[in-house]
């Protein structure tokens, strides 16, 4: 029975990935599209510099010009889709073992020889495929863009390596949704308190520039770690993607953890 519920999980969401995998192509050619209207105007630049600091903030980056092929694709791409993207993520994180436990699937689950860990892991993982396979959909359609758009010259290097940051903020949505869901028992519970915290890490990490009290704690923020402006600039640096994969590794073993030892509600 190795692998039965993965496949299974995978089989559940067949149509849904596809449907990100279009889609966020499709966006992707869009953008690409677009671009050449606004490529060396200047006046996007100031328009946006006209913004209040905390709209810049909490929606723009200073690292990256929109007149750039690199700077047009991260204001549009890099920070918009970890949170569309993740409310799917979230959502499928909470349906993984909270929402088979409400609908009284899980202890079906449960009941046969497969060790609860196994049903977490294959749960994650299944997960983490579907969110590996949309990410790399999206690297193909940037590819495409950068050879049927003409003037879009996207660094495809820097692009891959944006995507890669991108998927590991993912995959700490993920595996923290999966955490709360399994300390907080029910679905709706954990659903709230994962809305709390990814506006509230965002906001602290955003607003944070602006505020040198509030500066200090942007650690506390996962997106604080989320390094993909540098990625487009090709000034990465990898200390942030490493605390993501500590953040993933710690946050799925305590997902273990917390499931082996709880009842299951009736």
């Amino acid at each position: 029975m190795n692998g039965v519920i993965l496949r299974r999980t995978l089989q559940d969401s067949r149509y849904v990935i596809l449907a990100w995998c279009l889609g966020l192509a499709f966006w992707v050619l869009l953008l690409a599209s677009v671009f050449p209207a606004i490529e060396g105007s200047p006046e996007f630049n100031q328009i946006l510099e006209a913004y209040p600091p905390v709209v810049r903030a909490l929606f723009m980056s200073d690292l990256v010009e929109i007149i750039t092929p690199d700077g047009f694709t991260w204001m549009e791409f890099g920070t918009w889709i970890p949170m569309f993207f993740g409310i799917q993520v979230v959502v499928d994180g909470l349906a993984a073992l909270a929402g088979e436990e409400r609908r009284g699937t899980l202890d079906l689950v449960l009941s046969t020889p497969i060790p609860r860990w196994r049903v977490v892991m294959e749960k994650f993982t299944a997960i983490c495929i579907e969110v590996t396979v949309v990410i790399l959909a999206s690297y193909c359609g940037f590819v495409a863009a950068t050879h049927l758009v003409s003037g879009y010259t996207l660094d495809l290097n820097n692009t891959a390596w944006m995507l890669f940051t991108m998927w590991l903020v993912l995959l700490v949505m993920l595996a923290l949704t999966m955490t709360v869901s399994v300390l907080a028992r029910r679905r709706g519970t954990a659903a709230g308190i994962m809305v709390g915290l990814i506006l509230g890490s965002y906001i602290l990490n955003a607003i944070g520039q602006l505020n040198q009290v509030l500066d200090k704690l942007r650690p506390l923020s996962f997106f604080y770690y989320y390094h993909g402006q540098e990625a487009m600039m090709g000034k990465l640096e990898f200390w942030g993607p490493a605390v993501h994969a500590l953040m993933i590794i710690a946050l799925t073993g305590i997902t273990v953890v917390a499931f082996n030892k709880r009842d299951l509600a009736v």
